[in-house]
């Protein structure tokens, strides 16, 4: 595989940034939702978000060895299995 530019890093690093906002602000919306059907349907949106973040972050990891590992943010649970 070709190496990635350093544009190209740039942006999937701004995409992961985008993935982990976008994961937060579905939390948030959940933990202040009252209702049952757009709560369960945050907390989908949510889990994607954090899919793609994971996937994101591990290309990244893979194929950039020669640079330092991608500082992985610990991202809560699901926001569905999250006691209040």
């Amino acid at each position: 595989m070709a190496k990635m530019t350093t544009k190209t890093l740039q942006e999937l690093s701004e995409l992961l940034g985008s993935e982990e906002l976008a994961y937060k602000k579905c939390c948030a919306y959940v933990d202040e939702c009252c209702d049952p059907t757009l709560k369960t349907k945050l907390g989908k949106y949510a889990n994607n978000h954090k899919a793609r973040y994971i996937a994101l972050y591990n290309y990244l990891n893979a194929n950039e060895k020669k640079r330092k590992k991608w500082p992985r943010k610990k991202l809560h649970k699901s926001p569905l299995r999250r006691k209040k």
